[in-house]
């Protein structure tokens, strides 16, 4: 963190808003790192890439590329940028959690400090968590809990770096990390699956449990530049919030949805582009080995204490081949039509199970 940031500390915690935007953003591109801008030869055969997924999806079938926008291709930092506000609702929620009207416990005298201080702690913390994730993804669909609203991107950089690492061929982890992209985004663009994913995260936020005993010592702390500056470049930061048993339902919910997710986008990129990547076994296994304290799994893991499985997202699509050649493409329509239709954890290892819940009544 920069000493600007700490002599401008009094003005960035005035907020209008329940959330600090600017402090957010601030904090973003500063844990982002320095601006990486992209060749524009490189960033011409990206925008090319862009223009071959929405084609291979389409002539597969695998999902509907129309309604998503035109990928952006993008670097660490601007990401983070771009990025922060896709995530307010996860932040206001947290932010009403903070200031009282989220459980705050009576009598304890925090409700006014927390009132005040809360847009500046949870723009903080959001700006930190997207800053930390933007040096590690390849695309919003890296995210866990994805971002909305801002499309299709991939991080250059990040992608060049995962095939240099890893010793990929270049041309199909681009291909790859794509079409990856925009068949995440065209499934997500459904007419109700981004905002089930906000009700489930609204309502798992609205239960946790608060632990004032933990949430005075940082804010004790604050008066230490040295945490003040931990609590910047670390999302788990905050602290001070507990899942209690009560939430397990709405967390199981929720996983099973970014399972579903995650693992329809995986088949359909073997469905489109699967002949055009011969190695995308070995693509898809070394994305699996990048899980590091900053991959966005474990970023979401310490702020929320939501554990990202990444063997659900396998097992989603096993499921996703599993009902389609047992029932047909009519199977997967019937999943998408609305919440009753995902699946549950269970029935991710159970496609029959789910087929008895979902199809059958409707053959009765």
């Amino acid at each position: 963190m920069t000493d600007n940031i700490f002599d401008r500390l009094a003005e960035l915690l005035q907020s209008a808003g329940p959330v600090n935007w600017r402090l957010g953003r601030q904090i973003a591109e500063s844990v982002a790192g320095a601006a990486e801008p992209v060749d524009p030869w490189v960033a011409e055969e990206y925008e090319e890439l862009g223009r071959t997924a929405v084609m291979l999806l389409e002539r597969s079938g695998a999902a509907d590329p129309e309604p998503v926008a035109p990928l952006t291709i993008i670097d660490a930092r601007g990401w983070a940028a771009d990025n922060l506000e896709g995530f307010a609702y996860l932040a206001e929620p947290l932010a009403d959690k903070l200031g009282g009207g989220g459980g705050m416990p009576a009598g304890v005298g925090m409700e006014a400090i927390f009132g005040q201080l809360g847009p500046a702690l949870v723009g903080l913390q959001v700006g930190s968590l997207a800053g930390t994730m933007a040096r590690t993804l390849l695309g919003s669909f890296d995210a866990a809990l994805p971002p909305l609203g801002t499309g299709p991107q991939v991080v250059v950089a990040n992608v060049e770096a995962l095939a240099a690492a890893e010793g990929l061929d270049p041309r199909q982890a681009r291909l790859w990390a794509v079409v990856r992209e925009v068949s995440h985004q065209a499934l997500l663009a459904g007419p109700w699956l981004a905002g089930h994913l906000e009700a489930l995260v609204a309502e798992y936020i609205g239960g946790l449990e608060m632990r004032t005993d933990q949430l005075e010592e940082r804010l004790q702390g604050l008066q230490d530049p040295g945490e003040l500056e931990r609590m910047m470049s670390e999302p788990g930061g905050l602290g001070g919030l507990a899942a209690g048993p009560e939430l397990e339902r709405v967390r199981n919910d929720l996983m099973a949805a970014l399972a579903v997710l995650d693992g329809f986008g995986r088949a359909a990129v073997g469905s489109a582009a699967g002949t055009l990547l011969p190695d995308l076994a070995d693509i898809e296994a070394a994305t699996a080995r990048r899980r590091t304290e900053e991959s966005p799994e474990r970023v979401i893991e310490q702020l929320l204490g939501i554990e990202i499985d990444p063997e659900l997202a396998a097992a989603a699509a096993g499921f996703a081949g599993e009902i389609t050649s047992r029932w047909g493409d009519g199977a997967a329509g019937r999943l998408w039509e609305g919440p009753d239709g995902l699946p549950t954890i269970a029935e991710l290892h159970d496609p029959v199970g789910w087929a008895a819940r979902v199809l059958l009544p409707d053959e009765v």
